[in-house]
C-alpha cells in the first residue's frame, strides 16, 4: 500500500511537470511561444528644439513607441553638421540629417575632419529645409547687397554644428570669398545661438540679422517679426547657382508661406532631409522602424503636413550611404527594391 501511494505521489508530479513546461513552452499542439521581443532604448538626434526636425522626431518617436512598444526613443536636440558626427560615432544610434552634409561627412569632406563610414540611411525625403536670411525692417536691407555693405553687422547664424550656421559658411566661402574672422574686422559680430535666444536677441536688438535653415513656415520667423518689423532676404540667382554647386536645391519661401510677412515670394536655397543610424543599429529594429515610418501614412501627415506625399518621394532612393540592412530588407520585401 505504501509503495502504491509513492508510486502515484511521483506520477502525480511528474504530470504536473509536464503540463507546467506545456505552459512555458508552448500552446497545447506544442507550439513554441512566441518571445517577446527584447526592450530597446535609443536616442535620436535632431534639430534645435520647437524647430520642425524636433517636432518631426518627437512625432516619429511616439508613433514608433505606439506600435512597437519595446522601442523607446528619446529625442535630443542637434544640427546638420553635429548629428553626422554624434551618429557616426555611436553616441546617438538614430539622427535626421540632410543628404550633402551626410555625403560629406562619409567622405571626410569640409566641414567635417574625417571620415565617419559608420553612418547608414534608412529613409530620405522627409523635408525640405528653406534658408531664411532675416532683417530687421529699421536697417534699411532689402537686397542681399544691401546686407553684405551694410556697416557693423550684427547677426545670429545659428548654433556652431547646425544646418543654418553651415549654409551661411558656405555662402561666404563659395560666393562672398570671405570668412567670419575677415568679416570681423570689417566691425561685423556674429553670434551662434539656437532659436530660442536668436529670437529674445532679435526682440531686444542685440541683433538686427538671422539666418535659419528650417522647414517654413517656422515659428523662430514669426516670433521675430512679431518682434519688430522684418524683411526676408531674396538670394540672388548667381548664389544660387553658386550654392547649387554644393549640393543644394533651388527652392522659393511663397508668401502664402508668410501671410502677415510677405508680399511676394522670395528666391532661396533648400536641402533635404534623411533619417540615418549608426551600422551597429540591431537589423530587426531598423527594419521595424522603416516598416512603421512607410505603413503610416495618415500619422505621418498629421504630424508635420510636409509629410503627407512621404511615400511618393520613394525613400530608398538617392541616399547619399548604404543602405542599412535592417532598412533594406523591408524595403525588398516590398518589392520597392529589386
Amino acid at each position: 500500500m505504501k509503495k502504491s501511494i509513492l508510486t502515484f505521489t511521483a506520477l502525480l508530479a511528474a504530470l504536473v511537470l509536464l503540463a507546467g513546461c506545456s505552459k512555458k513552452g508552448g500552446d497545447a499542439a506544442g507550439a513554441p511561444a512566441k518571445s517577446e521581443p527584447k526592450r530597446v532604448m535609443l536616442q535620436w538626434v535632431s534639430g534645435n528644439e520647437n524647430g520642425g526636425w524636433y517636432i518631426i522626431n518627437a512625432g516619429l518617436s511616439k508613433l514608433i513607441a505606439e506600435q512597437a512598444p519595446h522601442i523607446q526613443i528619446t529625442v535630443v536636440p542637434g544640427g546638420g553638421v553635429m548629428n553626422c558626427i554624434t551618429v557616426g560615432e555611436g553616441e546617438s544610434e538614430l539622427g535626421f540629417g540632410m543628404p550633402n552634409l551626410v555625403m560629406d561627412a562619409a567622405q571626410g569632406r569640409a566641414p567635417f575632419e574625417k571620415k565617419y563610414e559608420d553612418l547608414r540611411g534608412i529613409a530620405n525625403g522627409f523635408s525640405s529645409n528653406y534658408y531664411h536670411l532675416v532683417a530687421a525692417q529699421s536697417t534699411g536691407v532689402k537686397t542681399f547687397d544691401d546686407l553684405v555693405k551694410y556697416p557693423k553687422l550684427r547677426m545670429d547664424v545659428t548654433q556652431k554644428g547646425s544646418s543654418g550656421e553651415d549654409v551661411f559658411a558656405k555662402i561666404m566661402k563659395f560666393y562672398l570669398n570671405t570668412s567670419y574672422e575677415e568679416w570681423e574686422k570689417k566691425g561685423a559680430k556674429f553670434d551662434f545661438n539656437a532659436y530660442s535666444a536668436i529670437t529674445a536677441n532679435f526682440g531686444d536688438r542685440h541683433i538686427d540679422f538671422t539666418g535659419v535653415n528650417i522647414i517654413p513656415p517656422t515659428s523662430v520667423v514669426q516670433e521675430c517679426a512679431a518682434a519688430r518689423p522684418i524683411n526676408l532676404v531674396a538670394l540672388p540667382e548667381d548664389l544660387r547657382q553658386t550654392m547649387r554647386a554644393q549640393g543644394y536645391g533651388l527652392a522659393t519661401i511663397k508668401k502664402e508661406m508668410y501671410p502677415s510677412i510677405l508680399t511676394e515670394d522670395v528666391p532661396t536655397i533648400t536641402t533635404g532631409t534623411m533619417a540615418m543610424c549608426n551600422k551597429s543599429l540591431d537589423d530587426e529594429v531598423v527594419y521595424t522602424i522603416t516598416k512603421i515610418i512607410c505603413e503610416n501614412p495618415e500619422r505621418l501627415a498629421n504630424i508635420d503636413k510636409g509629410l503627407s506625399g512621404f511615400m511618393a518621394n520613394e525613400p530608398w532612393k538617392d541616399m547619399p550611404i548604404p543602405l542599412h540592412p535592417g532598412a533594406e530588407r523591408y524595403y525588398r520585401e516590398k518589392g520597392y527594391i529589386k
